[in-house]
């Protein structure tokens, strides 16, 4: 099916006819067709933003004492490609964890839940710290699951807390 749309050399001549007659932007049609192959082919990484931090301990034990009572670390989360490019028709969800080194520390995941949906192959996941925190600390949220059956490779977002 796909083959009777496009092959090697692009979009197949009838169907670009057909798409430009009804005003369809084959530029924006040939990117979705390239999107689609570079994932189809196993291209597809998780990227997290930050991938490392350092919160101050003395910043997030001040805001878990203060009227909020807990602080809060927010980590963007895109399905991309090897070279950065968001896969903006992905609106799955994969696997979300937080954990920490602390003994006094406690890490949960804003709104709970052990996934994260996507919206435009974009994502964000609020992690929510109480308890007592101290420098070298850590808090580990990690990103992992499966795209068009590829295992993806996990992705954390480590923050680190320093004095």
């Amino acid at each position: 099916m796909i083959k009777d749309i496009i092959d090697m050399n692009g979009i197949q001549p009838q169907v670009r006819e057909l798409l430009t007659e009804m005003n369809v932007d084959l530029s924006s049609v040939n990117s979705a067709f390239a999107s689609h192959s570079k994932a189809m082919s196993g291209d597809v990484v998780i990227a997290v933003d930050p991938a490392t931090c350092g919160s101050s301990a003395e910043a997030v034990n001040a805001a878990i004492g203060g009227e909020a009572g807990t602080f809060q670390r927010t980590v963007h989360i895109a399905l991309a490609d090897s070279e950065g490019n968001v896969y903006s028709w992905f609106e799955g969800s994969l696997s979300i964890a937080a954990t920490k080194s602390s003994t006094s520390g406690v890490v949960a995941i804003d709104g709970g839940g052990a996934s994260v949906s996507f919206t435009n192959g974009e994502a964000d996941v609020k992690l929510n710290y109480t308890g007592e925190w101290a420098a070298a600390d850590t808090c580990t949220l990690t990103v992992s699951g499966s795209v068009l059956g590829y295992t993806l490779t996990n992705a954390t977002s480590v923050d680190t807390l320093v004095a």
